[in-house]
């Protein structure tokens, strides 16, 4: 059920792409907790792929996203009252939507852990509940940030929380997130 939830968490988010809607996989392992793996894209929208253009000038680098080839030549013309961005902007730029999307998926797989966690009710107290996020967000041009995410938290916090003897602040405190 855990696996069902966090797959529609993934496929509402506006912070990753997922292939399809059964991206999660869930594992118990012995001495440990429950474990969830899923692969994303913090990509978001690139300026590259079907429908995109890019249009170079001696500025730098126009995007666009267009239908046909003929409706980007057009607006090639109107290339001065466009927005331009130089390599180093747009590098700029996409390094703070990564790390955007980053924050916003955490909050996200937080959320998940406090609100649906206690559900696992066969874990013990000190087992861990943990979502690990295979994360595919590379540049065209190279840079790239952290490729995994963690979180994971012990099933007691979860239980304290559920109960109300922990607050949604410190239940949150309580959780670990790592990103690598």
């Amino acid at each position: 059920v855990m696996e069902r939830v966090i797959d529609e968490i993934l496929v509402q988010s506006p912070n990753v792409m997922v292939s399809s809607r059964q991206v999660t996989r869930g594992l118990v392992l012995e001495g440990f907790g429950v474990l969830f793996t899923f692969d994303a894209g913090l990509h978001g929208e690139l300026p590259f792929g079907p429908g995109r253009y890019v249009v170079g000038g001696t500025e730098g680098l126009k995007f666009l996203r267009e239908r046909d080839r003929e409706a980007a030549e057009k607006i090639q013309q109107q290339y001065e009252e466009q927005e331009v961005l130089s390599l180093e902007e747009w590098e700029t730029k996409s390094a703070e939507e990564r790390a955007k999307r980053l924050e916003g998926l955490e909050t996200e797989l937080v959320d998940t852990l406090l609100d649906y966690g206690p559900t696992l009710g066969e874990l013990q107290d000190d087992a861990w509940v943990a979502i690990v996020a295979f994360l595919d967000g590379r540049s065209p041009f190279g840079s790239e940030g952290p490729g995994q995410m963690t979180v994971k938290v012990k099933m007691r916090d979860l239980r304290r929380f559920a109960s109300g003897s922990l607050s949604r602040q410190d239940a949150k405190a309580a959780v670990t997130v790592q990103t690598h």
